[in-house]
């Protein structure tokens, strides 16, 4: 159905919002990352060129979930022509009050060729190793994605909005569904 691997487990995530809060209506934050097309010289450029934006989802009983997934990454898809879009300037233009969400998804898919993973010091001399990350984020939970050989999941989280049992039953749900 060519629906990639992330829009499923977005899917997944707006379905348990839903679930959670009765709503049909969800809006979570994402992540994107890339340089404009029209940027000058962006090749030449130094820096991480990386945006949250608003996801919104609809769900529809009466839809079966494939079809809904097809649907949701066709939008999705369509809506990248604006995911350079400054999100105070989306937030302005809604007119909501307050925060568009709560909870921001993070899909990570960083492709390290092979090549440069080799220990052969004859083939490369650029090293990679001991490679950590200490992301942090503002918003009430961060679900993080990682695709590597496996689909690996983590919840970051403030500890005075979520606590560590809340964390964990939507840990189990997330991975039933």
């Amino acid at each position: 159905h060519h629906i990639t691997v992330n829009t499923i487990v977005q899917g997944v995530w707006a379905l348990l919002i839903s679930k959670y809060t009765g709503s049909k209506d969800i809006v979570c934050g994402v992540t994107v990352s890339g340089r404009p097309s029209e940027l000058q010289n962006s090749e030449q450029r130094v820096g991480l060129y990386i945006n949250t934006l608003p996801l919104c989802f609809n769900l529809d009983e009466n839809q079966l979930f494939l079809e809904w997934l097809v649907q949701s990454q066709k939008e999705h898809t369509d809506c990248r022509e604006h995911q350079y879009v400054d999100l105070a300037k989306i937030q302005k233009s809604t007119g909501v009050q307050g925060d568009l969400f709560d909870s921001i998804f993070v899909f990570e898919n960083y492709p390290i060729s092979e090549a440069l993973l080799e220990e052969d010091d004859t083939k490369s001399t650029l090293r990679i190793g001991n490679v950590t990350f200490n992301d942090q984020t503002t918003y009430p939970l961060t679900v993080i994605v990682n695709l590597d050989d496996e689909l690996k999941m983590s919840f970051d989280y403030n500890d005075s909005c979520l606590d560590e049992d809340t964390i964990h039953r939507i840990q189990g749900h997330f991975k039933e569904v």
